[in-house]
């Protein structure tokens, strides 16, 4: 019974000291945390901030052509979100875009396509036109914009042409 009041006390003022200071291990020592070069309290100190870039200093320290896009093609990007009609060789299935990033691309899935039409796992505009890609991120087929909602191209070696519209 006495060992029990004696964990419960223990506990009890663990617990009660641990709300002042992380630093359990000097809560039977005579000594102070600080007299070991142990703070009693921990502080939070400020740092100055760097002056702000300008995006033209910004641009021109960035090296990565790919991170800099224009803002017109973030207009196109959000146009290309959703779902599209594929046609490929006489048969259609649905394709879906999205803007979550993926491997420096954004996201895209198939259904019901077959072929390599069925790899699809990302997309992205590179000038002006619609490049389909793999899970690997390697380009399967480059699509020619041939209206606002219709783009059209082949495979590499293949004479079917793929059509995407809305």
């Amino acid at each position: 019974m006495q060992l029990y009041r004696f964990i419960i006390l223990y506990f009890c003022i663990l617990s009660s000291y641990g709300c002042n200071t992380s630093h359990f291990i000097h809560i039977f020592s005579k000594k102070s945390p600080d007299s070991e070069g142990i703070p009693s309290h921990s502080y939070i100190v400020s740092e100055s901030l760097d002056p702000l870039i300008s995006e033209d200093e910004n641009s021109a320290q960035d090296d990565d052509s790919d991170l800099i896009r224009s803002p017109d093609i973030a207009t196109i990007r959000r146009g290309m979100i959703g779902a599209w009609k594929v046609s490929y060789q006489g048969v259609d299935c649905n394709m879906n875009l999205t803007l979550t990033r993926w491997k420096k691309n954004f996201r895209g899935n198939a259904r019901g396509c077959y072929g390599r039409l069925a790899l699809l796992s990302a997309w992205d505009i590179v000038d002006g036109n619609l490049e389909l890609k793999n899970a690997r991120g390697n380009t399967m087929i480059i699509l020619s914009k041939v209206s606002e909602e219709n783009f059209q191209g082949n495979f590499d070696k293949e004479k079917s042409q793929v059509s995407v519209s809305r």
